[in-house]
């Protein structure tokens, strides 16, 4: 993982970042899903899916119509248009990450970002994940490990996974890496947990989230 230092240098150099990066642990997140996605610029013929997303990043737009955001429809808010928040755009496709829309096999890339903690049944969103990839398609998948409840009225907040927990989610997957997302540098949470005592010293693992690339086998 490139140090806090080159990451906001990143982030400053890159044209076409998705918005305003708020926090430590959301630029890593987005500098990983850049960094699988940004080589696809001269292959505009992948499909891309992305479940869970309130506006396109600028940088796969050249993907035209393989590249798709899907979102739950929200029965109190079902027009987008008039009620969502500035920036925030319509799905393309309207649908339930646990029970999508599309037929077996139909995706090379499908993302999910900052998505799963607030799925019901996320080992059901994962069977549908597979189905939808083709063969030797890719997940890329990150949550909140050690983040506040973030719910709200058009969305819970169900879980926190571990990297143990993303293996055994992504286990019909042919390969699985899972990295976890780093404190601020400056953070001091380290330091509670040891005066905490929050378990044995060579167990305890501090990281914000984790970030997810799944293939499936060709």
């Amino acid at each position: 993982m490139p140090s806090m230092d080159q990451l906001i240098q990143w982030a400053g150099d890159t044209p076409d970042l998705p918005f305003m990066i708020a926090d430590y642990h959301r630029l890593q997140v987005e500098h990983f899903i850049w960094s699988e996605m940004c080589g696809l610029k001269g292959q505009p013929w992948n499909r891309v899916l992305e479940a869970g997303a309130e506006q396109k990043r600028p940088y796969l737009t050249h993907l035209g119509q393989n590249y798709l955001i899907m979102n739950v429809e929200d029965p109190a808010n079902v027009d987008w248009v008039n009620v969502a928040p500035p920036g925030v755009c319509s799905p393309d496709v309207f649908g339930d990450i646990m029970a999508m829309p599309f037929p077996e096999k139909h995706f090379d890339f499908f993302i999910a970002a900052e998505t799963m903690e607030h799925v019901a049944h996320p080992w059901q969103a994962m069977r549908e994940v597979w189905r939808v990839l083709r063969p030797g398609g890719v997940a890329l998948l990150t949550t909140p490990f050690m983040w506040p409840y973030h719910g709200s009225q058009r969305y819970a907040d169900f879980w926190r996974f571990t990297a143990d927990g993303w293996r055994l989610l992504c286990s019909d997957f042919a390969t699985v890496r899972v990295f976890p997302t780093e404190f601020h540098p400056e953070s001091q949470i380290q330091a509670v947990a040891d005066i905490e005592n929050m378990g044995k010293q060579d167990e305890v693992r501090v990281a914000t989230g984790y970030l997810v690339k799944a293939s499936k086998a060709l």
